[in-house]
């Protein structure tokens, strides 16, 4: 029994530990990164009362409000959430049937934006995140927090899908991830440094903002490990042997969570062997014996399937290249990094077989070999992520020739090799190329390409369809021409993430060679991706009809988003009527055809000596914005100004992350890129500048 002098002691070591966490917390966080500065919301509900907290500008902020004065919460930079639906959907069901569509996602980590982009590609949701999805049914097989930074975005807003998905006859599963798991019971390892400044804002542990009493915290202790439907079962991890050797069903491993392993708020004891077993290495949330080729074997499996009474099982956390399908589809492995913002898949069931969902919206069937030769060159330079270098390129031919007959657009024949970052050759075509485009042919001592291959010599290295191939040399040598260059190039990074719809390019390092194996000249080119390979890739359709287009033809949301786009970068040199920089598609996820900006080398934002404006437009340089005279309307205008502000941060770091420019070009582009945030801060002022009506 402790004595009174012993409990004054504990009781002046525990004051030290806090302020020793306090004092440090507040010396870390006084000068929050900018990436940091906003969080939130985090929200109690007590009685009838609404507590809200949440970081603004770095600062904490809280209020509370009456459940009869609530709201609709609205601070910039965080999640919208309507105060007056904050009433919890219990999943106390686990098994469906008969459910002709569904698709599942896994491990989005915080990683909002890419899992978005996933959802609105493969009409999940619409371009403002709304379901669309009629009444089929989206799982997410957990892990929704750690490791990215827009974990309370994901959170909220499949707070909301769910809802919306209930009232059109269909269903949103969040499910558990070892992840949820860690954060809500305190172990906190693998948590974004943005929430770290959370905790230190607030001086609370972290996980104390999902308590039983939170909204979010509730909510998601109420969410299912396991689900299966359509005879197909679903877990984050995987189900072990042992799982079965304790006769655990999924009923019985649902309600062992829900009512046992997640209502602590810390680290539960051990109760028994089974949430022993349920919580460690072997249990739904850890297991990663699927990916395990060499020691994991079929009869293990169908074991499992034959206790569960599946036909396959489905499961996240082990990374994997793509989905993939183990077993004659016995098991499906669905995590394919999103974890990381770069890319990710969805696997999608339908018509009573599996699919593989791609970033790009196109869809593959599993389970039948893909057919040999369907990659273009352009995609295959695209895709070469050697070392993170530019690929190699060797063109042998006349370059005095190619300038002089660049106005005649002559061919003439050439060498193209593709080098990898070792210098070993992967592949040597004898081709011919010709000069091309419009005006820079007529500037520019380099002339863009294009190269014509014979579609016999593309056949060896498994490359068909797509026989030519775009490229664009700097102006003229010299470092500032070069730099002009990559600034362009910057733009069509820009511009997927504004589309991912968009025209792709690569920048690849070239040298020129004549025929006595001497280099010409040497310099960084761009390669552009031309209409037939554009085509492979997206399963579009590409009008080359010559007659004039109407933009109301178009698709409206690409056409406003594009619209914006054109006048973010001060470029004025594009046409939907004669086609001029725009590439003209027919998605199969659209109704109508859509417009593809290319070519921006006349635009103000990358500012070439010899671009200016049309003497019809009324601007004197092509640094003036300018919106081009196409109507759109006022629900266009408020979608893309929406739109362009939710994507503020990622175009942003888009911009630091450009180390092939010079920081003083980056610096330039910062600039450019916030006056133009500035003028989406004042949308009254800003549509007057548009044409919305005829």
């Amino acid at each position: 029994m402790m004595t009174p002098k012993i409990k004054i002691y504990l009781w002046i070591l525990r004051l030290v530990v806090f302020l020793l966490f306090t004092s440090s917390a507040t010396n870390l966080f006084s000068q929050p990164k900018k990436n940091y500065n906003d969080d939130g919301p985090y929200i109690d509900i007590a009685g009838d009362f609404i507590n809200i907290k949440w970081v603004e500008k770095g600062l904490p902020r809280d209020t509370t409000v009456h459940k009869i004065n609530a709201f609709q919460f609205k601070v910039e930079n965080l999640p919208e959430v309507d105060l007056t639906s904050l009433d919890i959907i219990d999943d106390d069901m686990w098994e469906y049937d008969n459910i002709n569509k569904f698709i599942v996602i896994s491990d989005l980590h915080g990683q909002f934006d890419t899992a978005m982009s996933l959802l609105k590609v493969h009409k999940i949701v619409d371009s403002v995140g709304n379901w669309i999805f009629e009444d089929h049914h989206l799982i997410v097989a957990g892990d929704h927090f750690s490791r990215g930074d827009k974990v309370m975005e994901i959170l909220w807003f499949l707070f909301k899908l769910e809802k919306q998905a209930l009232a059109a006859g269909g269903k949103v599963h969040v499910m558990l991830g070892n992840h949820d798991w860690m954060t809500l019971n305190n172990d906190l390892r693998y948590l974004n440094v943005k929430y770290v400044h959370t905790s230190g804002v607030f001086q609370t542990p972290y996980h104390k903002f999902f308590t039983g009493k939170s909204v979010l915290g509730c909510w998601l202790r109420k969410k299912n490990v396991i689900i299966t439907i359509n005879d197909q079962l679903i877990v984050h991890a995987g189900l072990s042997q042992k799982v079965v050797d304790a006769n655990l069903s999924v009923q019985k491993i649902n309600s062992l969570f829900r009512d046992s392993i997640m209502k602590n708020d810390v680290i539960p004891l051990v109760e028994n062997e089974r949430i022993e077993l349920l919580v460690g290495d072997d249990g739904p949330l850890w297991y990663r014996a699927y990916a395990d080729t060499l020691a994991y074997h079929e009869d293990s499996i169908q074991k499992i399937l034959h206790f569960y009474n599946v036909n396959s099982v489905i499961v996240g956390h082990t990374i994997m290249p793509e989905i993939t399908s183990r077993f004659g589809g016995k098991i499906f492995l669905i995590d394919c990094g999103l974890i990381t913002g770069k890319s990710g898949e969805v696997l999608i069931w339908n018509d009573e077989r599996f699919y593989r969902g791609k970033a790009n919206g196109k869809k593959s069937a599993l389970n039948k070999p893909s057919k040999k030769g369907k990659r273009s060159l352009f995609d295959f330079m695209y895709t070469m992520t050697d070392d993170n270098k530019n690929p190699k390129l060797k063109i042998t031919t006349n370059l005095k020739n190619l300038i002089k007959n660049k106005l005649k657009e002559v061919e003439q024949e050439s060498t193209f090799e593709l080098i990898n970052s070792k210098d070993s050759s992967l592949f040597s075509f004898i081709s011919t190329v010709r000069a091309r485009g419009n005006m820079r042919k007529q500037v520019c001592y380099f002339p863009p390409v294009k190269f014509n291959f014979a579609k016999k010599d593309l056949s060896k290295y498994s490359l068909k369809s797509a026989d030519k191939l775009k490229m664009v040399f700097p102006c003229r040598g010299g470092e500032t021409a070069q730099e002009k260059l990559l600034l362009e190039y910057f733009l069509y990074t820009i511009y997927q993430i504004i589309d991912s719809n968009s025209v792709r390019a690569k920048l690849v390092d070239v040298q020129i060679i004549n025929d006595k194996k001497v280099v010409d000249e040497q310099f960084t080119a761009i390669v552009v991706e031309d209409e037939d390979a554009y085509a492979l890739r997206t399963n579009a359709r590409v009008v080359e009809s010559k007659a004039i287009l109407n933009s109301t033809a178009l698709e409206r949301e690409p056409f406003a988003l594009m619209f914006f786009f054109q006048y973010m970068i001060s470029n004025t040199d594009w046409s939907v009527g004669n086609r001029h920089n725009v590439l003209i598609a027919k998605l199969p996820q659209y109704q109508r055809v859509v417009a593809l900006p290319y070519d921006f080398d006349y635009s103000g934002f990358v500012g070439q000596s010899y671009a200016v404006p049309d003497a019809s437009l009324p601007i004197k340089s092509v640094h003036e914005k300018h919106f081009m005279p196409y109507v759109i309307s006022q629900e266009e205008f408020d979608f893309a100004v929406k739109y362009y502000q939710s994507l503020k941060q990622a175009i942003l770091e888009k911009c630091d992350n450009a180390s092939y420019l010079k920081p003083s070009t980056i610096e330039a582009n910062k600039r450019h890129i916030l006056e133009f945030y500035e003028e989406l801060d004042r949308p009254d002022r800003l549509i007057k500048n548009i044409k919305t009506k005829e």
